[in-house]
């Protein structure tokens, strides 16, 4: 089975702690807990997990934008697009209570 990384947006914040793929750099899919409603972004940066750099993940279209609430959800994550070797999850409103995703990579 292909590991699995954690990690935790704090009570009353709005962003993860990083996620560092290393060797495994295929994202396959987040595991959400129930959030606090709103929407929510993924961020990439392709230095480092001290970097400023991180930028919302998306297309020509605009950001890649997932609806998130009560009740958990695993977002499948397409083959054909690439992360950088570094992300952090954003939720649009703070978060009520900690709460732990899992990031299903290969």
């Amino acid at each position: 089975m292909p590991p699995l990384i954690y990690t935790i947006i704090d009570s009353g914040q709005k962003v993860s702690g990083d996620v560092a793929l290393g060797k495994y750099p295929n994202l396959l899919s987040i595991a959400l807990p129930g959030m606090t409603s709103g929407d929510s972004y993924l961020h990439g940066s392709p230095f480092d997990t001290t970097s400023a750099d991180f930028r919302r993940l998306g297309t020509n279209a605009g950001a890649y934008t997932q609806a998130t609430g009560p009740g958990s959800m695993i977002l499948m994550w397409s083959d054909q697009y690439r992360t950088p070797p570094n992300l952090r999850f954003e939720s649009l409103v703070a978060q009520a209570d900690v709460r732990t995703l899992v990031f299903h990579v290969r």
